[in-house]
């Protein structure tokens, strides 16, 4: 969500903000100014002096600065830029502070709006959970005409027939005459910015209350949601029926997708990204801070989502993202889904892919087992020589492995000569007595090197 500047003027209002606003404007964070600011879009916090410095050099950026002894008042603000000037007597971790609870409140507000939708709750209790957030009555038709939600103010101007006689067929019409009631019940420049920001939430996700199949993807995706979150048992019979009017099949194959992190911005990249992209062959729940996606595999090819899904988190490593493997029986997915729950708290991957990743879930679960019952007591041995004598043999062992005994690749990999990796082969079979011929033997070689040298030596995968 992009907060507008009028907004974060509505929510610094305790604090006696002294404006002087050129133009509008609206962000998708904040920044503790360090240096020369470079980006339109974010708020940058500022020392009122280090402000007066670059007043007259910076153009279309927006300050938040702190200044109770008044200084603002001799200094004549650019016409370039915006200012938010604080009068009460705070720290800047104060300030921070609020910020920081500005962007939570709103980027969790869209992110409960965009649940709910999802979810099938009924768009009066929506609307109704809008005006109870922000404070903002709205009016929306259902697909027969009805008034869901009658807004007072609205009903002054406009006759009770204009606002409930037209039959609306889509999220798009539907939200016409809300738009025609904006510049009569709104008055405010906040209330105008957080109007525009809901309707176009809802104009972007209102199609699902207005096709064909949309009865049939609330009930599966409800069904679906009460077997996950409240272990309600799944009716074959009324699971069929859903799913053949989606075009789906219980035996379809599927996976399943855990999102979560800390940051309510980074789940809002990734889920808007699969809204728009992947709706029509995907559910999606909100469940005890966690995002859900259930994705059919026969309509959706799973390996570029994840492919995609790589590339966006590359820069947020507060993201989490676990992949089930596939299934073939839509009446499993609870426990997948369980098993993914249990997995997250002790991943340390951005995204694990569980039909790959085995060596990695693997070494997760291992954590915390006590001697690391799995580790082969030839290994040990092997790791004792090393720390005796500084060396590096089981790395050298695990690469030999990893590329199929080739003393050619293994040696390019290490970045060494041919020679010195036969050199450490050898000195490997002297120290230790290992039957590399057998491929259990040395799957069970590679794990414990992973558990005795640590996730580093991934790299040779």
């Amino acid at each position: 969500m992009k907060i507008s500047i009028h907004m974060i003027l509505e929510e610094l209002s305790e604090l006696k903000p002294e404006s002087v606003i050129n133009f509008q404007t609206s962000f998708t964070s904040y920044n503790l100014l360090e240096t020369f600011p470079d980006e339109n879009d974010v708020l940058h916090i500022c020392d009122v002096t280090k402000f007066v410095s670059m007043n007259n050099i910076t153009e279309r950026k927006t300050f938040v600065l702190i200044d109770p002894l008044n200084i603002m008042e001799e200094v004549e603000v650019s016409n370039k830029i915006n200012v938010i000037a604080i009068k009460d007597n705070i720290t800047q971790a104060t300030l921070i502070n609020k910020i920081i609870q500005i962007f939570n409140k709103y980027i969790n507000f869209e992110l409960t709006l965009t649940s709910y939708l999802h979810q099938g709750v009924s768009l009066e209790k929506i609307l109704n959970f809008i005006y109870k957030s922000v404070g903002i009555e709205m009016h929306l038709n259902d697909s027969r005409g009805n008034a869901l939600y009658r807004n007072s103010n609205a009903y002054k101007y406009y006759p009770q027939t204009i606002l409930i006689s037209k039959t609306v067929r889509d999220g798009k019409k539907a939200l016409g005459s809300l738009a025609l009631m904006k510049s009569k019940v709104l008055t405010e420049d906040y209330q105008m910015s957080l109007f525009n920001i809901i309707s176009e939430i809802l104009d972007k996700k209102l199609d699902l209350y207005f096709n064909d199949k949309r009865d049939a993807y609330l009930d599966l995706t409800k069904m679906v949601y009460d077997n996950l979150a409240n272990s309600s048992p799944l009716d074959v019979e009324q699971v069929s029926k859903k799913l053949e009017n989606l075009g789906w099949s219980i035996n379809h194959n599927y996976r399943l997708f855990l999102i979560s992190s800390q940051r309510y911005e980074s789940i809002q990249l990734v889920i808007d990204y699969l809204t728009d992209q992947y709706k029509k062959d995907t559910l999606l729940f909100k469940h005890e801070g966690k995002y859900i996606l259930l994705v059919n595999d026969n309509k959706v090819d799973s390996d570029i989502l994840i492919s995609e899904l790589r590339l966006m988190i590359d820069s947020r490593s507060d993201l989490k993202i676990l992949v089930s493997i596939a299934f073939n029986n839509i009446l499993e997915v609870s426990k997948h889904y369980r098993f993914l729950c249990m997995l997250v708290s002790k991943i340390d991957f951005e995204l694990v892919d569980l039909s790959v990743d085995t060596i990695k879930v693997l070494l997760i679960l291992s954590k915390g087992i006590e001697n690391n019952v799995f580790i082969n007591s030839e290994i040990r041995k092997l790791k004792e020589y090393d720390s005796d004598s500084d060396g590096d043999l089981l790395e050298t062992l695990y690469a030999y492995i990893c590329y199929e005994r080739s003393l050619v690749r293994t040696a390019e990999k290490l970045n060494v000569h041919r020679n010195t990796v036969v050199y450490r082969v050898n000195r490997i079979n002297e120290i230790i007595n290992l039957d590399l011929d057998n491929p259990l033997i040395r799957y069970h070689t590679i794990i414990s090197i992973l558990l005795i040298e640590g996730e580093g030596l991934l790299k040779y995968n």
